[in-house]
């Protein structure tokens, strides 16, 4: 039996219309791992963030503390007393100290939330390239319905 040329035409449009659409829903999955793996690699990096930022400021404080110490103990040796300029000059260091730990603090929170908001952009682009995949897939799909049965109507008719 002889297969008609029509419905060879029709048989290779739907199988290329259906390749059509696999390569575009596999394209939009592929482009999502990527966003995902983009935003695990972002919440790590925030989390770094938030561990550099803690340790840094845990420095700082033990920076100021030891200052302090050495400010005091200098001071009390010479005889001058703590309760005059000598106590304010060593309180004013100490709150420029406590003013620089909050900056760090302050830095590596904004660090993190800027990673964290990566994080999610990434997140929404990976549903975005999974839905873009699945609608792309549709147009090829119906072109190949379409021209399918354009092809048969032609054949039937004549």
């Amino acid at each position: 039996m002889c297969i008609p040329l029509a419905a060879i035409s029709i048989i290779t449009t739907l199988a290329g219309a259906a390749a059509s659409a696999a390569g575009s829903v596999y394209s939009g999955m592929a482009q999502s791992a990527t966003y995902k793996a983009q935003a695990k690699a972002a919440q790590y990096e925030a989390q770094a963030q938030r561990e550099e930022g803690a340790y840094a400021s845990a420095r700082q404080d033990e920076r100021n503390q030891r200052l302090t110490g050495q400010q005091v103990t200098a001071t009390s040796r010479s005889g001058v007393d703590l309760s005059g300029t000598a106590g304010s000059l060593i309180a004013d260091a100490r709150t420029e100290g406590e003013l620089d730990k909050m900056a760090i603090r302050r830095n590596s929170d904004f660090k993190s939330n800027l990673s964290l908001y990566e994080a999610k952009v990434s997140r929404m682009n990976a549903k975005t390239a999974r839905t873009g995949g699945m609608i792309g897939a549709v147009a090829p799909v119906l072109s190949g319905v379409t021209s399918s049965f354009d092809t048969y109507q032609k054949y039937k008719t004549g």
